[in-house]
């Protein structure tokens, strides 16, 4: 009799076991799915970034190397020194700063100038009565880069179970968009609406107001600070003419400048001296255009 009723009760947690875990499974199963799709999501994302890093520096350094090896080919075409053209092609070595900040600087313009139709195409979904992750999805689909795919990560996060806020954050930190004050203060103002439940046309309307400002006010400091590169350029094409007025108007040229070794290193000096004024003129003024 008591083997029957222990067997009875064996069978009975058995199958209450069953049922809890049956339970638990139907409750966290989807919560447990979101979570690695999330995890699985953000190892693509860290991979992705470390690979575009990788590809970047690559770009440079061939930027680098190509432009070195331009300026050797058409030294050593034109006034026949390996020695001065050798030398010249170290102006090579300063285009990858160059190129990067002249980059950054179009982006950070790209996407100061898409987050304002951005907003506008958020507020009036938003007017239509369209929730806030809804209209972001909408616009999203008709942006390009840099924003364009920022917008889809964020998408892409909420529609995994991510919230509104950490969403915002994850988008943050992407390489697009962490270098522009634009796009924080956009992120800053929509958290705070939508966790304030505030009115988020009102903030999106002064927000673009202000960025309308910054705008102008970016293109007085290009137009003063175009100035100076102006001066730097009028500065190396004086020199540039001298020289080649003063190789056509004497008998030999440049011939006894090019026979010694320390002319040709003098000629290499002047041609990367004004080679470097150009370029430090021109981060003044790409590096003073992103701070703005």
């Amino acid at each position: 009799m008591a083997s029957s009723w222990a067997g009875a009760v064996l069978a009975t947690g058995a199958m209450m076991s069953a049922a809890a875990g049956g339970y638990v499974l139907w409750k966290l199963g989807p919560t447990a799915g979101r979570t690695r799709r999330r995890v699985a999501r953000e190892r693509v994302a860290v991979t992705a970034a470390a690979g575009k890093q990788r590809a970047e520096r690559l770009q440079y350094l061939a930027v680098a190397g190509l432009g070195a090896v331009g300026i050797y080919l058409a030294v050593l075409v034109l006034a026949q020194r390996a020695g001065l053209a050798f030398a010249c092609a170290l102006g090579g070595f300063m285009l990858p700063t160059w190129v990067k900040e002249w980059r950054q600087t179009r982006r950070i313009v790209e996407l100061s100038e898409q987050l304002g139709r951005a907003m506008a195409m958020i507020s009036t979904s938003l007017r239509r009565g369209s929730p806030l992750e809804g209209a972001i999805a909408e616009t999203s689909a008709t942006m390009a880069e840099p924003l364009g795919p920022v917008l889809r990560s964020f998408v892409d996060a909420t529609s995994m179970g991510v919230t509104l806020t950490q969403a915002v954050e994850q988008c943050r930190t992407l390489p697009a968009v962490a270098g522009s004050p634009d796009f924080q203060v956009f992120a800053t103002e929509m958290v705070i609406c939508y966790e304030r439940g505030a009115n988020v046309v009102q903030a999106f309307e002064a927000l673009r107001q202000v960025l309308a400002a910054r705008r102008k006010y970016r293109d007085i400091v290009k137009e003063q600070m175009g100035q100076h590169l102006m001066q730097s350029l009028v500065i190396a094409g004086v020199g540039f003419f001298v020289l080649v007025a003063y190789s056509f108007m004497t008998p030999d040229g440049l011939g006894p400048l090019l026979e010694s070794i320390v002319g040709q290193l003098l000629l290499a000096a002047s041609v990367l001296g004004n080679l470097f004024l150009i370029r430090v003129t021109h981060l003044s003024l790409l590096r003073q255009t992103q701070r703005v």
